[in-house]
């Protein structure tokens, strides 16, 4: 049995802009709340969960002087380590398991003990996880990446580390990533806020430019993020409050977990749990997330196509009509021995909707009767 399912959005990199994400799972502030206060914390070195794909050149790279090789096979590629296009060359010895790094950029593999490195032993073709220095801003930072030999010459590299560190905000804790850019300026490039440990499902992506103004809580802040002092490798991620006009938007909607909006290139709101009301900024919004479902839900659904656009004045609230109540249905078709079934949750709007997470325990269940007989029956899996 086949179920279909849509996967996410390509995603690609932009730099030196950061690209943030956030999950926010708090309720909104009430409107005697006291005055917001600045937020700063301390983001530190991490190599968990972090991963992202370097491109690497087809061509093959000229070095003026080269060690000696243990076999014949020998990759000489590069690839992207800078904000300008700067190309950072090695050379791979497949049989040796070494890798050379031309780390000062002369074309010289012979001069840079410190970018030689050993593969496993027990991996073939090889494999080399390695810690790379680069200069940015003054300022060393050690960027962990994995390359990944091939058969017939092909592989791949992947960056693996970032700053981690958690914020207090509303009465509860969130986590705090910052994805590592080996070509960004500042050598960040992407933001994730979380519940807890980040995970697929509890964090999502806002590709964008860069977030200058963040709603939360129904407060608007200026967000800033740089290095701390040279001597210390940290990132302070700070959150300064603003005062500004805010209008209203009505939910004609219940149940909805988490709602994200977007204001232009450089703001963004997320609101988690909402129900009723939500606090804005006065202008144009789009609305680019909108997720159903509990804290903890059997099931939850996130919108298909959110990309819609809301009015907010200090006047007359401008309204958003989405979410319960729900039609269901299935198309079923037949390919060969086949059957596809292709399940819809439409709501009143005319919004389509899709599974994102469930209890696995609680699987959908297909059965088929003739008349009062059953002819058969059996679980399927969502997506």
């Amino acid at each position: 049995m086949n179920v279909s399912n849509e996967k996410g959005a390509n995603m690609r990199s932009i730099a030196p802009a950061f690209c943030l994400a956030w999950l926010l799972l708090a309720a909104p502030a009430r409107a005697d709340a006291p005055p917001a206060e600045p937020i700063q914390v301390r983001l530190t070195r991490s190599t968990d969960g972090f991963m992202q794909h370097i491109g690497i050149s087809n061509r093959e790279v000229d070095f003026s002087a080269e060690p000696t090789y243990a076999g014949r096979e020998v990759l000489r590629r590069a690839f992207n380590c800078g904000p300008n296009f700067d190309l950072l060359g090695f050379a791979v010895d497949v049989a040796g398991g070494k890798l050379y790094v031309d780390l000062n950029r002369n074309g010289d593999l012979t001069d840079d003990p410190a970018g030689v490195f050993t593969a496993d032993p027990n991996v073939s073709p090889p494999n080399f996880d390695f810690v790379l220095p680069i200069e940015r801003q003054g300022r060393r930072i050690d960027f962990h990446l994995t390359l990944q030999i091939y058969n017939a010459g092909a592989m791949s590299l992947r960056l693996n580390s970032g700053w981690q560190g958690s914020v207090a905000a509303g009465g509860q804790t969130f986590s705090v990533r910052v994805k590592d850019d080996l070509t960004a300026t500042e050598g960040f490039v992407q933001l994730w806020i979380g519940i807890g440990e980040p995970s697929f499902d509890s964090v999502f992506l806002i590709m964008g430019q860069m977030i200058r103004r963040l709603v939360l809580q129904d407060q608007l802040y200026e967000v800033d993020m740089k290095h701390a002092a040279a001597d210390q490798p940290e990132l302070l991620f700070t959150l300064e409050p603003i005062e500004e006009p805010m209008g209203r938007l009505l939910l004609e909607g219940k149940n909805f977990s988490r709602l994200t909006l977007e204001q232009g290139s450089d703001t963004l709101a997320v609101f988690n749990q909402p129900s009723g009301e939500i606090e804005l900024p006065e202008g144009a919004w789009r609305l680019t997330e909108a997720v159903i479902g509990g804290s903890r839900p059997s099931i939850s659904f996130k919108l298909k196509t959110p990309h819609q656009d809301v009015h907010v004045t200090r006047g007359e609230p401008a309204r958003l009509q989405l979410g319960p109540p729900f039609i269901n249905s299935v198309a079923v078709s037949r390919r060969g021995p086949f059957l596809n079934f292709d399940y819809k949750l439409v709501d009143a709007g005319g919004h389509a909707w899709r599974p994102i997470h469930f209890d696995s325990n609680k699987k959908p269940k297909l059965e088929v009767w003739q008349g009062e007989k059953l002819l058969a029956q059996a679980d399927f899996e969502y997506g």
